[in-house]
């Protein structure tokens, strides 16, 4: 288990057209492997970019 946290944002380039930015931080833990001696932990970062057309 882990968690996330995240932002973003959206700007109205015409009636119908947008833009926006949003950026995801994800950090799943860690786990101690004993038998080898070593500890592996998994963190992601996600930057995403989009254009919007809204009927």
């Amino acid at each position: 288990m882990g968690w996330t946290a995240g932002a973003g944002i959206e700007y109205a380039l015409t009636n119908n057209w947008t833009a926006r930015a949003e950026y995801l931080y994800t950090d799943l833990g860690s786990k101690t492997y004993d038998n080898i001696g070593t500890e592996a932990g998994l963190t992601s970062s996600t930057a995403r970019l989009g254009v919007n057309y809204k009927f």
